[in-house]
Parts: C-alpha cells; sequence; structure tokens
C-alpha cells in the first residue's frame, strides 16, 4: 500500500499492480487511485475495464499490444478475472505489449504459484488488503466522520465499530446515514442514542448480542433477539452457523488463555478486533472448555439433522436456543 502512494507521489510506475484481498473498500481506492494517476488526465478512450470470469484474453492481448491515443500511457484494469488462480495466457504474450501500457488487477485471491502472480512479481508490485489494523480503523472512523461535517471521541468511534462492524463499505454507509440523520443539529457531535436510531447493526453483532444474552443466563432477552431475527427473514441456517462459530471463538479463546497466549496472539488466532476482545473475555468467562465443546457439538447435530430433512431449518435453532 506504502509503494502505491510512493508511486504516485513520485509518478514512477510499475507496469502491472495487483491488488487482492478481502478488503473491497480499500482495493476499489487504491484501484481508482492507481487509474486517475496513471491516466494523468488523458482522455478515457485510453482506459479499458474488464471485469468477471469471461473476460476475453485475446481481447485484453490486442488492447495491450496498442499504443495509446495523444497520451503517455495506456491503462488496463482487469477486476475479479481468477487470472492469478485458473491461469491465463496473458502472460505468455507481456513482452509483446506495448511499453506504454500499464494493468491494474484487482481481485479476491490469488495463487503464489500461478505465472500470472510469477509475473507480477517480477515486473509490477502486489498488495494484500485484508483491512486495517485497530489503531487505523479507529482514526478511519474518526477522520470519515469529520471530513462529512461531524465530530465523535475515540469512545463513540469504537461504538460505532462494535455494533457496524469493520467493513469499510458498510462502514461508510452508515456515515452517510449518521450525516442525514445530524444534518439539522448545530452540534453534530455523534452520541450512542444516534447509533442505536440509525446505524444498521450487523448479523454478525446480533449474534453477539444473543450469545451475550445467554451467557448471563438471560434467555428470555436471548429468544427474543433470535425471533426478532427470524422475523427480519434472516436464514436459520447463516444464524446457526454464526452461533457455531462465535463459540468456536470462544473456546479458542479459552483455550489459548490456558496455554498463555497474549492478547495480540489470541486476537490473531480468534480472528477477532482486539477493541472486542474484553467482551469475548468476559462471556467465554461463563463457560469452561467442556460445555463449550458440547454446545459446538449440539449445533453441528442440528445442523446435521436439517441438512438430512430429519429436522426443519427453524426447528435446528429453536431447540438449540432452550438448551445452550
Amino acid at each position: 500500500m506504502k509503494k502505491i502512494i510512493q508511486d504516485i507521489k513520485t509518478q514512477t510506475y510499475s507496469r502491472i499492480y495487483v491488488i487482492y484481498g478481502e478488503d473491497d473498500y480499500m482495493k476499489q481506492l487504491y484501484v481508482k487511485k492507481l487509474k486517475m494517476a496513471l491516466m494523468d488526465g488523458a482522455d478515457e478512450m485510453n482506459c479499458n475495464v474488464f471485469s468477471g470470469k469471461n473476460i476475453d484474453e485475446n481481447e485484453v492481448i490486442s488492447i495491450a499490444q496498442t499504443m495509446p491515443f495523444f497520451a503517455d500511457r495506456r491503462v488496463i484494469v482487469i477486476e475479479d478475472s481468477g487470472f492469478f488462480e485458473s491461469g491465463c495466457s496473458i502472460s505468455d504474450y507481456f513482452d509483446t505489449f506495448a511499453d506504454t501500457t500499464y494493468f491494474i488487477f484487482k481481485e479476491e485471491s490469488v495463487d503464489k504459484r500461478s505465472k500470472m502472480y510469477k509475473l507480477a512479481k517480477n515486473e509490477g508490485y502486489i498488495s494484500e488488503m485484508n483491512g486495517l489494523d485497530d489503531k487505523n480503523m479507529m482514526q478511519f472512523v474518526i477522520s470519515k466522520l469529520t471530513e462529512l461535517g461531524m465530530s465523535v471521541t475515540p469512545a463513540m468511534a469504537q461504538y460505532i465499530l462494535e455494533k457496524v462492524g469493520t467493513n469499510m463499505n458498510m462502514l461508510m454507509n452508515e456515515f452517510y446515514k449518521l450525516s442525514a440523520y445530524t444534518m439539522e443539529r448545530d452540534d453534530r457531535t455523534i452520541r450512542k442514542e444516534d447509533v442505536d436510531a440509525i446505524c444498521t447493526i450487523t448479523l454478525e453483532n446480533r449474534i453477539f448480542e444473543m450469545i451475550d444474552d445467554l451467557a448471563f443466563g438471560r434467555r428470555d432477552n436471548a429468544i427474543k433477539k433470535y425471533m426478532d431475527l427470524y422475523s427480519l427473514k434472516e436464514s436459520p441456517t447463516k444464524i446457526l452457523r454464526l452461533i457455531i462459530r462465535h463459540y468456536n471463538i470462544l473456546l479458542l479463546i479459552t483455550q489459548a488463555r490456558e496455554d498463555g497466549a497474549d492478547n495480540d496472539r489470541i486476537c490473531k488466532v480468534a480472528k477477532i478486533p482486539s477493541f472486542a476482545l474484553k467482551k469475548y473475555f468476559n462471556q467465554a468467562a461463563n463457560y469452561d472448555k467442556e460445555r463449550l465443546r458440547k454446545i459446538i457439538e449440539m449445533c453441528v447435530e442440528n445442523e446435521e439433522k436439517f441438512k438430512t430433512g430429519n429436522l426443519s431449518e427453524m426447528m435446528a435453532v429453536d431447540m438449540l436456543m432452550c438448551v445452550i
């Protein structure tokens, strides 16, 4: 990521950029930055965009061999092609491409053994984007809300992340909603009641709150939250899988703490942000490992029962809510 910023600043570019990973917002952002910098105000006819798994490789090769029209560079943007996993013939023709042709690839994942990956590594720059760390994520929330004319404390920024999650596209949607919601106020400092009133809480966080109620003996509240999810047409299958995932995280945390792992290691193993760790610790304290294993086993058994037609999806989750 830093190299891309530096390349744009110095206007010294690689022939190939590959941006991949799970963070769609960051991938889109840096593809846009690179495209604008490489085009440098040139006519859009010098930029070709291809997307999807059925891209015509011959068309890409033909365009790549063509000189730009009254511009310094021709830019080819290729998105979600799978070329770095399934393979393609583009790498075989790279030596025939005009020196003025530049590629930007945006992919979900890559196979580091593929010819395309090896070509990009030798001729360009590869950046994996899987989200910001906790510190930079907090700065992202504060800076974006500030850009939209609002102010927010670090504590409230953390509350937003806890409720909405760390998906940047989803966060930006919620920021625009908060902006519209507070537009008529003289004081546009974001408060808890604003977030609760307007922000869409992710399914994962709804499951977290439901299991929090179960962990602390508030079963009636947990069942109400589950029925709310059902009334919102959330899939019982998806709910069950998220419940299994959540209890697996609690088991991982419990085992890691027993093994003497520090907090950074626990977050890495459990794949959770550090700002959420304390809440997971509080939940895990209500279970021992044997109980967690038994709950996971029950969840898996009920998942298997509805897969084989012995239980309906809803009944599979309903039964679990009565015993976990």
